[in-house]
């Protein structure tokens, strides 16, 4: 046990120091306006739902549809396309998707 005493001691000053120069958390003020609002409370209710179905029926149908031969059918992509690299359509006369066009039949 004493070996651990300066280790200890090093990680109760941490966090000590951590502690006294944390600020408190800020939050908006309460606007009972908008806090009214008969959309604001149908979204109190229907987020919570949105959420459940999210969890329990999207995530595991996206991950299934993902798996194996489905991504096939389902069309499913690995890569993710970013917004800097557009994804090329590709032309009926260029199946390899280049942008060079064959004007000649």
């Amino acid at each position: 046990m004493m070996k651990n005493t300066p280790k200890r001691l090093t990680l109760i000053v941490l966090l000590a120091s951590l502690l006294l120069v944390a600020s408190p958390a800020a939050s908006d003020d309460y606007e009972p306006h908008s806090a009214g609002h008969p959309l604001r409370i149908a979204a109190y209710v229907l987020h919570p739902v949105g959420m459940a179905l999210d969890y329990l029926i999207f995530r595991p149908a996206h991950w299934i549809g993902s798996q194996g031969p489905l991504k096939k059918i389902f069309g499913h992509e690995d890569e993710t396309p970013r917004i800097s690299e557009p994804r090329r359509l590709s032309n009926p006369r260029n199946p390899d998707g280049s942008r060079e066009t064959n004007l000649t039949p």
